[in-house]
């Protein structure tokens, strides 16, 4: 969903973009036949979107003007397919992460090759999340890993062990002090400074 709440964007063998109270189609944008788009993500102005797609091998990511429909970039990143995409709040980066077992942050501005390359999972990455005003990432992976990163020196501060198995989602909370992440076991919410779990009872809230 676009920030001001009018567009929303889905995705499949291509991205299409609706209005979310009129469930009306507004935009198709084409990928190749043969190529699945794995994630989409609008830039904090709405003026941009991304959206991930893969064929076999590498992953592809493609930036798309959301007005005129033109496409604006295209990075040929992950080895095999970004799973997830998320913006930095000010949009002048992208992080990504996918099956490579890495997370990427990308200069969206002048686009070209990436930034940063943070190694620490050891299995794939299933998601990002760009801390709400921080210059820190959080990324989620099928080791059972949270795993919180400084951008400033492209180091791991934190690594957050809880769940049973693959943690598929994280998020952060809008004032940026707490992380939820989910997997098959439940949610788990934890502090994001401390690293404890900051949930009721401190338990895993089942799904």
């Amino acid at each position: 969903m676009a920030r001001d709440g009018k567009r929303l964007a889905t995705m499949g063998s291509d991205v299409k973009i609706w209005d979310p109270i009129t469930g009306r189609q507004m935009q198709t944008w084409h990928w190749p036949p043969d190529w699945h788009v794995m994630a989409v993500a609008w830039s904090p102005d709405g003026k941009r979107l991304v959206s991930s797609s893969v064929q076999t091998f590498p992953g592809a990511l493609k930036m798309w003007d959301a007005e005129t429909e033109r496409e604006l970039h295209v990075w040929i990143g992950h080895i095999g397919p970004p799973y997830a995409v998320a913006w930095s709040p000010d949009g002048k980066w992208l992080a990504t992460c996918g099956m490579d077992k890495l997370v990427k942050v990308w200069n969206a501005i002048a686009p070209d090759k990436e930034i940063q390359k943070l190694e620490g999972h050891t299995g794939l990455v299933l998601s990002v999340a760009w801390h709400p005003d921080e210059n820190r990432v959080a990324s989620a992976g099928d080791d059972g890993t949270v795993k919180l990163w400084n951008l400033s020196d492209a180091t791991k501060t934190m690594s957050l062990g809880g769940h049973a198995g693959a943690v598929r989602s994280v998020a952060w909370s809008p004032d940026g002090q707490r992380l939820a992440s989910a997997g098959a076991d439940g949610i788990m919410v934890w502090d994001a400074r401390s690293g404890t779990k900051n949930c009721s009872a401190c338990e895993v809230i089942p799904t």
